[in-house]
């Protein structure tokens, strides 16, 4: 342990935690950001995420003649949005992880460094980086601001459902209508696997 704090290999992995802390926040963000300005250009969007949130929306209206609530339902879909297999919340909870992270392996580093009775210089250095990497991770993130994406993310998407998508599904009348009447049943068709699975989650969702 001694040859290790004396190697100084510790501030490698304490500016390696922070540098990741910062760059989880800053991809965090980004994604929202990216969400808020798809709603704008939602017909041309390549995010299959974002997609599915129009088809989810539209298949629910059309089962429940409307949503009722649409700023839980737009909550609900940016909360279950996943990147790499987490959602976006987990990684900026995890971003916060780290910096803590960070400061309390510096002030561990410094406590061994004393209990191997090293130089004093060696308490200082890691306690004063664990400090100093820590607070460089918390400005990142104050700047960041990754709060304030996600309720410019939410905004965009509640905004877009209620004022563009709701009232273009009103207009076209409910199923049944004279102006939207049912097709007629056709035994032979079969529903892509991917519809399948938008509509097992809808229902799942809202209609249990």
């Amino acid at each position: 342990m001694s040859v290790f704090l004396e190697s100084y290999l510790g501030l490698a992995i304490l500016a390696a935690i922070a540098g990741i802390c910062v760059c989880v926040k800053a991809m965090t963000a980004g994604r929202y950001r990216r969400i808020a300005r798809q709603m704008e250009r939602m017909d041309t969007t390549k995010d299959k995420t974002v997609r599915k949130w129009r088809l989810q929306f539209e298949e629910l209206s059309s089962v429940r003649n409307g949503v009722a609530n649409v700023a839980v339902f737009s909550e609900r879909c940016l909360q279950r949005y996943r990147r790499f297999g987490i959602t976006l919340r987990r990684w900026n909870a995890l971003a916060h992880a780290g910096i803590w992270l960070t400061l309390l392996l510096g002030m561990v580093m410094a406590f061994g460094a004393y209990w191997y009775r090293l130089d004093y210089r060696y308490m200082i250095l890691y306690a004063s980086a664990g400090v100093v990497f820590a607070g460089a991770a918390i400005l990142s993130a104050l700047l960041v601001d990754v709060a304030s994406r996600e309720d410019q993310a939410l905004v965009a998407l509640q905004n877009y459902l209620e004022n563009e998508l709701q009232p273009a599904l009103a207009a076209e009348g409910p199923i049944g209508s004279a102006r939207n009447p049912i097709p007629p049943r056709n035994p032979r068709t079969i529903l892509e696997p991917e519809e399948e699975k938008v509509l097992k989650e809808v229902f799942q969702e809202y209609l249990t």
